[in-house]
């Protein structure tokens, strides 16, 4: 039986955007403290998916009542369908002090956004919650990776935090001095598109399986769980996704550097 949201939250070496509904029937469901904001968060989710993204900015409320998986499915509806105010919010956030552990979560939110506009605060609290001490900070450099590029390496974690603070920031400049803007949505250092992102998962490159689906099921609504069994990766199975998708032509649909979500431009 297909895990649900409720089981997983949104698993990127699952079912990601595609388990099951919230079972809000269930009677141990629905005795959950919980379920009514578990509930909420399967609205705003599938008003999302309709092309809807009024009520994303109640996520960060939905995120500040809920336990560590519906914090985490929020954390990834956040940086896939925030409109422009909700990622405003998060902004406001993570600028706040003293640092909290929503800092880290937030901050993860507007970095997978990959809107680059964010990514000067975001490297910021990075380095703020490093020289803090917090814990559970290794996915941060990760996910800049997989956002701005790491073409001369200068973002690997071998790197002090202060020094691949400064790079990071570096990075970010060359690219919005080369995209002549910083409204601009970017992956691996290039301006994201479902087709340069389905032309990734076809390379094979297993580390990026991940972050690679997570973002076409989000812009697409496509499922592309079949890319994991078991959370080991299946290159073939992720070749044909990649492929079929390619082959629709679909990817014509979506303009390179702008956000969608389930094939919907996201509302600024």
């Amino acid at each position: 039986m297909q895990k649900s949201f409720y089981d997983v939250g949104i698993s990127p070496f699952g079912p990601g955007f595609h388990a099951a509904p919230v079972p809000r029937n269930d009677p141990g469901f629905r005795k959950d403290p919980g379920a009514a904001q578990w509930l909420r968060w399967e609205e705003i989710f599938e008003s999302a998916k309709r092309g809807n993204f009024d009520r994303t900015p109640e996520l960060i409320d939905v995120y500040e009542r809920g336990d560590p998986t519906l914090q985490g499915a929020c954390r990834y509806l956040m940086a896939f369908a925030g409109s422009e105010s909700c990622l405003e919010r998060l902004h406001y956030r993570i600028l706040e002090r003293p640092y909290l552990l929503a800092h880290i979560d937030f901050c993860k939110s507007l970095i997978i956004s990959a809107r680059l506009a964010y990514m000067p605060a975001a490297i910021e609290t990075y380095a703020g919650l490093s020289r803090q001490g917090m814990g559970e900070l290794e996915m941060i450099p990760v996910e800049l990776r997989c956002r701005l590029g790491n073409p001369g390496h200068e973002l690997d974690d071998s790197h002090p935090v202060e020094d691949f603070a400064r790079n990071a920031m570096s990075r970010y400049r060359e690219l919005v001095e080369r995209f002549g803007s910083k409204q601009v949505s970017v992956f691996l250092g290039e301006k994201v598109a479902p087709e340069l992102l389905a032309k990734q998962l076809l390379s094979g490159d297993r580390l990026m399986f991940a972050p690679l689906r997570l973002v076409l099921e989000a812009f697409t609504g496509r499922n592309f769980s079949a890319v994991f069994a078991d959370r080991a990766p299946r290159p073939l199975p992720a070749a044909a996704l990649a492929e079929e998708f390619l082959d629709s032509g679909e990817g014509a649909n979506y303009e390179p550097g702008v956000r969608y979500f389930w094939g919907h431009r996201i509302s600024e």
